[in-house]
Parts: C-alpha cells; structure tokens; sequence
C-alpha cells in the first residue's frame, strides 16, 4: 500500500526492506544512460538520460534488484528502443502512482489515457479536461513532478501558442 511504502525512510534506501523493488539502467547511443525502478505494484521512477551511469544510479538508489526485476528490465528496454526512434506502446506498463504526489495523479491519469502517440495538448487544455478551469499553472507543476516520465507522457504538453514550453529532459528528447 502506498502508506507503507511512504512510510519507510529514503524509499527503503538503507533498512534492508526491500523486498518488490527492482531496477534496471541502459545505455542509449547519442542519448546516454537511464534507469527504471519499480515497485511490485509498477513503475515507480524512470530517470531520463544523463551523461554517466552513476548519475541515474545515484536518482535511483533507493530501488534494488529484486522480485520486479522483470518489469524494470521489460521496461527499461522499451523505453531504450522507443528512444531509438522505434514505434513502442509503452502504454502496458503499469505505474506505482504511490509515488505521485495526490494533487498531481488524476492530472497525469488524465494524460495518460487521453492523449497518445503523435498528439499533443496545450497546459490550458489538460487544465480544463480535469475541471481546473484557471489550472494551466498546476498542470505545469504536475508535469514537473512526474516521477515516470515517458509512461506518463508530460513530453506531449505544449504551450497554448503551440511552443514547447519545459521538459526537465531537454528540448531535444520533448521533441
């Protein structure tokens, strides 16, 4: 439950319980390295691609490899293809949303279920499909705390004028 795994310190970094936690990392030419970490109940983390492998390691230290290795590694090698220009549905994967903060989850729910591949939505519009008439600026501050990346596809939220506005991944992999 999301309780208990709130509770523990560091995300279960350093007291042992570790037990339905998995990670996984690859390297991706022309992009660098990333890493997934999951929970027994899905993905809980994706870190978008850094430089060194050290860099992801230390954003997912908390996650060990253990019973939901299958699911880090299922994941973490499509994302690796999708980054790669390959066609993926990444959409299968389920998510841990424990590690979403609540105001942000039915915001990144609604995200997920309705806009898919090859479409984008302005901040305004998202806002207001989630009954936050004057919300624009909410639905930025959800986009920026999405600890799932990809899965929850933040990337496709664009301006009103049609601009790219922020993705903590860079322009080059919003686009």
């Amino acid at each position: 439950s999301c309780a208990k795994i709130l509770a523990k310190p560091l995300l279960f970094a350093s007291d042992g319980d570790d037990e339905g936690m998995g990670v996984a990392f690859r390297r991706v030419p022309r992009w660098g390295w990333f890493g997934v970490g999951t929970t027994a109940d899905g993905v809980a983390k994706i870190v978008l691609p850094q430089p060194t492998k050290r860099k992801v390691a230390q954003q997912l230290r908390a996650f060990r490899t253990n019973v939901a290795q299958d699911l880090a590694e299922a994941c973490a090698e499509d994302i690796a293809r999708y980054l790669q220009g390959e066609p993926v549905d990444l959409q299968g994967f389920p998510i841990d949303w424990c590690f979403v903060p609540a105001a942000a989850r039915p915001i990144l729910q609604r995200l997920r279920e309705t806009v898919p591949r090859g479409q984008t939505v302005s901040y305004k519009a998202l806002a207001r499909a989630c009954g936050k008439l004057r919300g624009a600026r909410l639905v930025g501050w959800a986009m920026a705390v999405n600890p799932v990346p990809l899965l929850v596809p933040c990337h496709r939220v664009v301006r009103s004028d049609g601009t790219l506005g922020g993705f903590r991944g860079g322009g080059l992999l919003k686009q």
